[in-house]
Parts: structure tokens; sequence; C-alpha cells
């Protein structure tokens, strides 16, 4: 086995052409093509081609990201009126993300070209091959033409953690910002002046490196973790004096700072939900979120475990989780210090990756966040990997971990993505179609989450087909719920162990938002009163008043499992009916 693996090293450290790497990679992700439409491409779809509809969710091309904008007295009409918000959610909830040029990308696929699924991915997966290409570049300029370029450039374009970046089209912002980030490093070390000069870097590189990440930030907010790298650069290998060292870093504070005063003048931002920090509003809570999410994500990067899995993981194991990757950074601490002493490039690879994931704490800890920072991540363990008497352990790793491991899961990977959105359009296609008759409500008394029910209409509108005109959503969970009639206008709902009980579940309200008890929701055709509270303030019992009697032949009640709606008759006195998701 060991020659076998040795082999495979010699052979990843080889110069290859470059596009016999990216014609691999392509052919890995070929299952991407086929996965359609995924969650907010619908949404986004809708955006682009104007389509009206009573959600009012036409946008500018460049204005795609945008889900809620800061507009309160639109909130309440898509929960008070349509039923098209989950009732929990936050007045003021605000997600919108300022990424022009990846908007006009999408819109160009949508209004512009017309294409179908298939070639919208074909038009993400050629940004995945500019990335690999850029990544070339950037690996060459740091170590030559050596084994170390060329082993860090398969493991970053094989990595698995990919698979969601290029199959997810909404997710395409991350490849457009990447690359334009990749390419502004690549600027940076190419115009680094020799020691012998004084070091630090050419008006020239200054100017490509600060037009890059500017374009960069305009995909999306990904590129601010290159400033992670090019600090990291400027402070410990671009050498020159202490002045042009601050001078530099200085630099690149200013432009971020910069660029978040421009987002914020653009109404960008997000506010009222669990899933998204806003550093610059919850200075706190991003606080506590580097604690958590980083090593989680270093994690992800050192083993193939799916960082993402952490979000649906019970608290107890999320701290469990969390602890495990700070610990992995203690007992790696000092070999890697070991590693890097001395060597002014593996050290700014070394920190950049490090700091890269702090931009990423702002978001729930997925395998998505890794495209940046696994680019300094691979550049540092290729380059201690190739030294003359490096650790054969070290080099099995790579080939096991980051070549066969990763390579035989990308396609895998690729492929799974459709279902992350397959109970969604199971919902679209199954919904009963007395539901979309005039006048009628679509009651759905539990679902999986609050996209497969309210934003069923934006779904089915979007596929062509008749949609409700008003829905009400009960609550979303994957417990089991009991349903009781109290009188001919009351329904009773006691989710097992209390709503609320999955971090996903906060997308549209902030935790530190309280539930109180009494709160009573206008909902369209009804209300929704919290009658009783867990013992840590979640919903536990909901009183859904209708304003027709529940057995009025307008009403249509179905619940929403992993196969799409299921109708069911609503209980009668005495007979209480107990809905399980997950039989």
């Amino acid at each position: 086995m060991r020659p076998l693996l040795d082999r495979l090293f010699a052979a990843a450290s080889r110069t290859a052409p470059l596009h016999r790497v990216i014609a691999v990679a392509m052919l890995l992700l070929l299952p991407a093509i086929f996965t359609g439409y995924l969650l907010d491409d619908n949404l986004q779809r809708l955006m682009a081609l104007r389509t009206p509809t009573q959600l009012g969710l036409e946008r500018a091309p460049w204005d795609l990201f945008t889900f809620f904008a800061n507009n309160p007295e639109q909130n309440r009409r898509y929960v008070e009126v349509l039923g098209a918000g989950p009732w929990w959610a936050e007045p003021t909830l605000h997600l919108s993300f300022g990424r022009p040029l990846s908007s006009l990308l999408a819109w160009f696929d949508y209004a512009v070209a017309g294409w179908g699924p298939v070639m919208s991915h074909l038009h993400s997966l050629a940004w995945f091959a500019g990335c690999i290409a850029a990544a070339a570049l950037l690996y060459r300029r740091l170590f030559g033409a050596t084994a170390a370029a060329m082993l860090a450039l398969w493991c970053f374009a094989l990595d698995d953690a990919h698979a969601m970046p290029v199959t997810w089209l909404a997710n395409r912002n991350a490849l457009v910002s990447a690359l334009f980030g990749i390419l502004a490093f690549a600027a940076l070390v190419k115009h680094t002046r020799p020691e012998a000069d004084g070091g630090g870097i050419t008006p020239r590189g200054w100017a490509l490196a600060l037009l890059g990440f500017a374009v960069g930030l305009t995909g999306g907010e990904v590129a601010l973790a290159f400033a992670a790298y090019f600090v990291a650069w400027v402070w410990f290998a671009a050498g020159g004096s202490l002045r042009t060292r601050l001078t530099g870093v200085a630099l690149w504070v200013a432009a971020v700072i910069a660029w978040r005063l421009i987002y914020n003048a653009a109404g960008f931002g997000t506010a009222g939900t669990g899933l998204y920090i806003d550093p610059g509003h919850d200075p706190l809570l991003f606080a506590g979120a580097l604690l958590s999410h980083p090593p989680v994500l270093l994690l992800g990067q050192l083993l193939p475990l799916p960082a993402e899995l952490w979000l649906f993981a019970p608290p107890a194991i999320t701290l469990t989780w969390s602890a495990l990757g700070w610990l992995a950074f203690a007992l790696l601490a000092l070999p890697v210090w070991r590693a890097v002493r001395g060597d002014r490039i593996a050290l700014a690879l070394l920190v950049g990756a490090l700091l890269a994931t702090v931009p990423m704490a702002a978001g729930i800890p997925h395998d998505r966040m890794l495209l940046v920072p696994g680019i300094g991540f691979f550049g540092l363990l290729a380059r201690i990997a190739t030294r003359p008497g490096a650790s054969p352990r070290l080099m099995r790793y790579l080939v096991v971990v980051h070549l066969i491991l990763a390579a035989a899961a990308l396609p895998l990977r690729a492929a799974s993505q459709r279902t992350i959105s397959a109970h969604i359009d199971a919902a679209r296609d199954t919904l009963p179609a007395a539901a979309t008759q005039p006048g009628h409500l679509l009651v759905t008394l539990h679902a999986i989450d609050m996209f497969q029910a309210s934003y069923i209409i934006a779904w089915r509108v979007a596929e062509s087909l008749p949609a409700p005109e008003r829905t009400i959503l009960a609550g979303i969970g994957l417990r089991p719920v009991t349903v009781t009639r109290r009188d001919d206008h009351t329904l009773l709902l006691q989710q097992e162990g209390g709503y609320m009980s999955q971090r996903f579940d906060w997308l549209a309200r902030h935790p530190s938002h309280r539930f109180t008890l009494g709160e009573t929701h206008k909902l369209p055709g009804g209300t929704l009163t919290v009658e009783t509270l867990t013992a840590d303030a979640r919903p536990d019992r909901l009183a859904l008043r209708l304003d027709l009697p529940i057995d009025d032949p307008r009403h249509h009640f179905v619940w929403a499992g992993l196969n799409g709606f299921v109708s069911v008759a609503p209980p009668t006195a005495g007979s209480p009916i107990v809905i399980d998701l997950l039989p």
C-alpha cells in the first residue's frame, strides 16, 4: 500500500499541463449539471424575469440577492396577508447581500440568454475552472514550477468542499469573488520587491491587488477573506521596514472599512436572523461566533468531515465539536510552527488561512466556506510535504485525505446537493389542486422547514403552476406534533420538546428576540397565539384560530414531509391527531 501511495504522491507532484487538472476536476463535477434549480435559484429566476406575483419579487438586475428588504411593512404583508413569511419572523428581518456582479451574471443566465439549468450549471463550472487557473498562477508565483505548486493545485482542484459553490447556482457568487481574490493575491506576490531591493510592494502591485479585491467584492462577501492573505503577505513575506509594513496593513484595513461604508449606504446587510451575523450590528454575538465557528471549519479542512453537519447537531454536540477543533489547533500549533519557522512564504500562508476563517464566522459553519481558507491551507501543506526529509506521514495524509478521498467524494457531493431542495420540490408538485382556487386557504399544520410551506407560492409560480392565494404555516421542525380541536374555529398544536429546537429554524428570527406568553400574530384567514412556552422561552403550545369554521370547504389542511404535502382531515372533538414527519 505504501509504494502505491508514494507513486500517487509523486504523480500529483509532477508538473502537468493546467488543462489536465481542469479536465479532471470538470469530469468529477459533471453530476452538478443535472441538479436543476436549488433553494434560492427559483426566487432569483422570478426576480430576474420580473415575473409579476403577489410577492412583489421584482428586482433590479444587480440586486437579485435581496431576499428580505429592510422593509417592515412588506414583511408584515408577507406574513399577515399572504402567509408567504413565517409568523415568527421579526418585522425587521433583513437579508440583503451586496453582490452586483454575481447578480448580473444570474440575470444574464435567466433574462438575457434564457438558459435552462444545464447551461447555467456549465456557466458555474466555467467560473470554477477559472478559479483553478488562477490558483495555478498563484502557486507558481509562490513556489515556482515545483512539486509544491503542482501538489497544492491538485488538492485545491479536487477538494470536495467546493461541491456546493459549484453546484448551487445562487452560490456562484463565491466562485466569482474567489477568482478575483486569487488574482489579486497573485498580483501582490508578483510585484513584491526582492529583499535586496528593500522589499515591499511596488505601486503597480498595490494598484492591481486593490483592483482585484474591489472587483471580487462586487462578486460577494467571500472576497473579504482575501484581506487576511494580503495582510499576512505584507507583514510576513513582503519585507521592507516596519513603517512600510504598517502602512500596508493600514491600507487593507482602510479598504475593508471603505467597502463596509459603501455596503451600508447601499442598503445591504442582515438583521433579525439567527443564521447570519452582521459584525457591525452585533459585535458581541460575532465575538461569540469566533469562539465556536472557526474551529469547526478547521476540522472540516483537516478531515473528511462536512462542517455543515454542525448545523443539525444538538447543542451538546456542537460545543464538543468546537472544543475538538480548538484541541486540534493546540496539538498542531507547535509542529506547524516548527515547520514554518524561517519560511516567510509558509508563514504568510498559515496566518492568512487562519485569519481567512474570521469573516466566515459570520455564517453557520459549512464546507462551502472553505474555498478561500483552502488556498493557503493546501499551499502550506504542499510546501512542507515536498521539502527534503519531509515526514512520510504528511505525504500519506495528503494523498489519502486530499487526493483519493476528496476525488472520490467530489462527484458524490455534487450529485447529493439536489437533496437539499428535494423536499421543497416535492411540496411544489404535491400541492392539492383545490388549494389554488380563489378564496381558498392552504393551512400547513406542520412542515420540515419554512421554505417548504412559506415559499410554496414562489416555487409554483417559478414553474408556471397555479399557486394558492393565501397560506398559513403553523410550525416547523422534525419532531412529532399533536393537533387537537378546541372548538369549531380553534386548533391546538404542540410539538414534542417545543418548537424552534433546531438551529436552522432561527433563519427568520434572532434567538435573542424572545417569545412571550400570549403573543398573538395575525395571519391570512386567522390568528395564532403562543399559549405556553418551554423552559427556555420557545413556543410549546400554539392556538390557531381560523376566521371561518375549521370544517369550511375552503380550508385545505396539509402537512409537509420529505415526499411533499399530505392532505389531512382536521381532528374531531376529543380525537387528536399526531403528525410525525419522520416515522
